[in-house]
């Protein structure tokens, strides 16, 4: 029988990602070591941090891997909320930036289950939703997010708000949308 992952969800190689340099399936590499890390190690640079990133679209995830680890960040991609369970068994994590509007469980909701599970109340989380409304900022605000982000992303804007999230001294002001 599998074992249940932090929502209850079974564990599995459930991502399709693969590294682009050695064609190694990702999420089976990460239970041995991660591949990513592995490299960047090996080549003396230093990550500023690991953000996972939650998004239902390929193209944005993909677009936001090479914005982020071209900042200096390790990223860790998930597709939908098993995906993103899956990813927190097995990583020490930084911040999460989460897309609300995702298949089968809303971020809204995987918001409010994070923000309510043991060391990962103290990770800084970042809401994303298209045409952020004031309505969604109170939802957002309720569901226990950080902060939030307006879709289509403004890079600098969104590497800001990384950067300031990071930050032990930031200052949040979330009437900002």
């Amino acid at each position: 029988m599998k074992s249940k992952s932090l929502f209850g969800l079974p564990k599995s190689g459930y991502s399709k990602e693969r590294d682009k340099d050695t064609d190694v399936d990702l999420d089976q590499a990460s239970n041995v070591v991660d591949l990513r890390e592995f490299k960047a190690r090996k080549s003396g640079s230093k990550t500023r941090g690991t953000i996972l990133y939650v998004d239902g679209d390929g193209d944005i995830r993909s677009d936001i891997r090479r914005v982020l680890e071209a900042e200096g960040y390790r990223v860790i991609l998930a597709e939908d909320g098993l995906a993103l369970s899956q990813s927190l068994e097995f990583s020490n994590l930084d911040l999460i930036l989460l897309d609300a509007n995702l298949p089968w469980v809303s971020g809204y909701q995987l918001c409010r289950m994070i923000k309510n599970y043991g060391e990962l109340t103290k990770v800084p989380l970042i809401l994303a939703s298209e045409g952020i409304t004031s309505e969604d900022r109170d939802i957002a605000l309720e569901a226990g997010c950080d902060d939030f982000i307006s879709k289509p992303y403004e890079w600098k804007g969104l590497v800001q708000l990384i950067n300031d999230n990071l930050s032990p001294n930031y200052k949040k002001d979330l009437n900002h949308c």
